[in-house]
C-alpha cells in the first residue's frame, strides 16, 4: 500500500525574554540552567530568545551552551543596549539559510532601534518555501520610539511568509484598558502610557501593535478560541499588573495561503512565573508543503 506524505509540516515556535541572560545576583547563571531545562521540555523546533545579555562573551560561549543543551543551532544578533536577540533552530527539521542580525544593517548612521531586528530566512524539511522569521525586541523606553521602530516592520505584514516574533513592550488593540493606574510608579508611566500636548498621561500605550495589526499581522489571540493570557505583570512590585508584552505575530497572508495556526499557549506555572519577568509563548503551526502553481512559479522567478 502507498504511503502518502501528510500536507502539512508541524511546526512548534516559542518566544522567550530570559531577563539579563538567565543571570543571577553574584553572576551566577542558576536561572539559566533552570530556564534551559524548561525550555528543553518544550520540544520547540524554533526558540527566539530576548534580553540574552552577555551571550556574547567569550565567543558567543552562553549562546552556543543554551544551543548545545536544546540540541539546536544558535544565531546572535547583538543590541547596542545590552539586551542581545538570540534564534534557535531544531536541525535538520529547520535550517537558518540566511541570517540577517540587523534588518537596517549599515545604512545609516543612527540606528534606529533601541536594541535590534534581526531576520533568518528558515527552510523546514520537507517545504519547498522558505519562512521569514522577523526577531524584534522593541524598546521599553516610551511609546513614541516603539511607534518608531514598528513602522521599520510594517512592510513585512503583506507578505504571505512572515511571522514576527519577540517581546513587543505594548500591548494589543483590543487589550483592555486598566481601570485605574494605581498599579504603577509614577516615575513609569511614561514607559506605558500615552502623552499629551499638555503633559497629562491618557491611557496605556497600544500604538505599535496597532500599526502592525493594520499592516497585516495577526494577532493570535484576536482569533476564536485563543485565551487572551497575561505574559508579564507578575515580576516587579513597581509594576503588578497582568498585561501582554510578547507574540508570536504571523502575517494574514501566510494563515490565509500557506499555514494553519493550530494552537496558541502562554506557559504560566510556577515554575516559568520564577525564572524570568517574562513567560514563554509558544504557537503550532501547521506548514504547507507545497504551493499553488502561480506562487511556485514566482517564487522560482523571484526568490526571497
Amino acid at each position: 500500500m502507498r504511503r502518502f506524505a501528510p500536507a502539512a509540516v508541524s511546526l512548534r515556535i516559542g518566544t522567550y525574554n530570559v531577563l539579563d541572560g538567565g543571570r543571577d545576583e553574584g553572576g551566577l547563571y542558576v536561572r539559566w540552567a533552570a530556564q534551559t531545562s524548561m525550555l528543553d521540555q518544550l520540544s520547540l523546533d524554533v526558540l527566539c530568545i530576548q534580553g540574552a545579555n552577555h551571550w556574547d562573551r567569550n565567543g558567543s560561549a552562553r549562546a552556543k551552551g543554551t544551543a548545545k543543551t536544546l540540541g539546536m543551532t544558535a544565531r546572535l544578533a547583538r543590541s547596542r543596549s545590552g539586551g542581545h536577540l538570540v534564534i534557535l533552530a531544531r536541525e535538520p527539521k529547520v535550517r537558518i539559510t540566511r541570517f540577517y542580525p540587523d534588518i537596517v544593517e549599515n545604512r545609516y548612521q543612527q540606528k534606529p532601534f533601541h536594541h535590534t531586528v534581526s531576520r533568518a530566512d528558515l527552510q523546514i524539511e520537507g517545504v519547498e518555501w522558505p519562512l521569514r522569521l522577523l526577531h524584534a525586541h522593541l524598546s521599553p523606553i516610551s511609546p513614541e520610539d516603539r511607534a518608531r521602530e514598528a513602522a521599520w516592520l510594517t512592510e513585512y505584514g503583506d507578505q504571505p511568509d512572515t511571522v514576527l516574533i519577540g517581546d513587543l513592550s505594548c500591548e494589543a488593540p483590543d487589550d483592555p484598558q486598566p481601570k485605574s493606574w494605581d498599579w504603577l510608579a509614577p516615575h513609569l508611566h511614561s514607559l506605558h502610557r500615552i502623552r499629551h500636548a499638555d503633559g497629562t498621561y491618557g491611557d496605556g500605550d497600544r500604538g505599535a501593535m496597532q500599526a502592525l495589526v493594520d499592516a497585516g499581522f495577526q494577532d493570535p489571540a484576536a482569533l476564536p478560541g485563543i485565551e487572551r493570557h497575561r505574559t508579564v505583570g507578575y515580576w516587579d512590585p513597581t509594576q503588578l499588573h497582568d498585561r501582554r508584552s510578547d507574540y508570536i505575530l504571523p502575517t494574514c497572508r501566510l494563515l490565509s495561503t500557506r499555514a494553519e495556526l493550530r494552537s496558541y499557549d502562554v506557559v504560566d506555572i510556577e515554575t516559568t512565573r520564577q525564572l524570568s519577568s517574562h513567560l514563554p509563548v509558544v504557537a503550532k503551526l501547521a506548514v504547507r508543503r507545497t504551493l499553488p502553481l502561480a506562487a511556485r512559479r514566482r517564487l522560482q522567478r523571484y526568490p526571497a
